[in-house]
């Protein structure tokens, strides 16, 4: 949306935590590092991206890879629909991460407040009809106020719409983006 275009900074060196197979697009970075701990949707971006030399694709948890990696060492950390997928006190871990690792912003982007998505059903495909259900689970909920008052907060209201089999929700739910500068 239009109030994000001057909240996020042009940079040169970008970490997207758990892209998935859609890493950011509102940067294009001249090294993009993308961390998943799904294989499978690292093979997939390898093979849309074209194998572009600016990607960078890690198969590891995020705080694996994270953690070896120096204080100040990317411009920009990027955590787009991820720190709902993570338990509460590993998401306020992982924000002290990025901060830590971030030379310029940390961008988050997450359901506003607790968005049920689950896949029990080990043969049930995810939303992106692969085998990634484990790594898609929801596990907490955020608010405004779980980030700070470093942080500067949007929140959207019936941003979502769709439920994880992309069915229209009952009532659509709200998302929150957090920018740490």
């Amino acid at each position: 949306p239009a109030v994000l275009a001057g909240k996020i900074q042009d940079v040169d060196v970008v970490l997207d935590l758990g892209p998935g197979i859609c890493p950011q697009t509102f940067v294009v970075p001249a090294v993009h590092i993308c961390v998943d701990a799904h294989r499978p949707y690292l093979e997939r971006l390898k093979r849309e991206s074209a194998d572009h030399p600016q990607y960078v694709l890690i198969n590891a948890e995020w705080d694996r890879a994270i953690g070896l990696l120096p204080d100040k060492s990317v411009d920009t950390v990027f955590a787009l629909d991820f720190i709902e997928h993570l338990e509460k006190p590993d998401g306020l871990r992982m924000l002290r991460e990025a901060e830590r690792v971030a030379r310029r912003q940390v961008v988050v982007y997450t359901p506003h407040g607790f968005y049920p998505q689950s896949y029990d059903d080990p043969g049930k495909p995810d939303r992106w009809g692969m085998d990634g259900g484990h790594w898609q689970t929801h596990r907490s909920g955020w608010a405004p106020e779980d980030f700070g008052s470093e942080w500067d907060v949007v929140v959207c209201r019936d941003w979502l719409v769709l439920n994880q089999d992309n069915q229209p929700l009952d009532q659509p739910m709200g998302a929150l983006w957090a920018f740490r500068t």
